[in-house]
């Protein structure tokens, strides 16, 4: 059995080639990107909004699952203030250039940082992300985070140094007013930043 792999086929779109070695015919990927998500046949497609989707096999694992990746986000997460407008934990993303892709959830892939934010990658201090995955997709792979901040403050001025009296600063840039809308958030220590890919289950991917 062959190696499982991805090729793009004659529309630019990224495939995923399944252990068979064997690519779809046009009559396959038509009737696999019509039916429900989970089939055996595994490829990745792009959906009518341009999202990257996967139709794979069955499985499971990833970080956690249930109510045990649940409590351990609710644990790590606090009180913190980096929250949507519904209260919950708010996912940022991070540009990042060597993102690794691990696996599919919701049919959708899941990346992650290798190792996490770095010492080398500080700006001004601080670990930037955003709310918004286009404006982290400037500088790499969109890689989602979660944050953590007691005490975010709004500053619409340029980071110059690192802040006082704070741990997290972010900035609108006339995108709204509650932080979810923001343009950038960034925390000064690492770990206030915890990978989603570290606490929500996925199918893990094999290439």
């Amino acid at each position: 059995m062959s190696k499982s792999m991805f090729y793009t086929d004659k529309q630019g779109r990224t495939r995923y080639m399944g252990g068979s070695g064997q690519k779809q015919s046009t009559a396959q990927v038509k009737a696999v990107e019509t039916a429900p998500v989970r089939q055996k046949a595994g490829f990745f497609f792009k959906d009518e909004l341009g999202r990257t989707r996967f139709a794979g096999g069955p499985g499971g694992g990833g970080g956690g699952s249930g109510a045990s990746a649940g409590n351990a986000l609710s644990k790590w997460f606090g009180n913190s203030k980096i929250v949507d407008k519904s209260g919950n934990p708010l996912v940022v993303y991070r540009g990042v250039s060597d993102a690794e892709m691990v696996g599919v959830k919701d049919g959708e892939l899941v990346w992650k940082e290798p190792n996490g934010p770095k010492p080398s990658e500080l700006e001004a201090g601080m670990y930037f992300f955003s709310p918004d995955k286009s404006v982290a997709a400037k500088y790499g792979t969109p890689v989602p985070y979660y944050l953590r901040a007691l005490n975010p403050t709004r500053n619409e001025s340029p980071i110059g140094n690192t802040p006082q009296n704070t741990d997290a600063i972010y900035r609108m840039r006339g995108k709204g007013e509650h932080i979810s809308d923001a343009w950038e958030i960034a925390v000064i220590n690492p770990s206030q930043a915890m990978q989603v890919a570290d606490i929500v289950d996925y199918q893990p991917l094999n290439l």
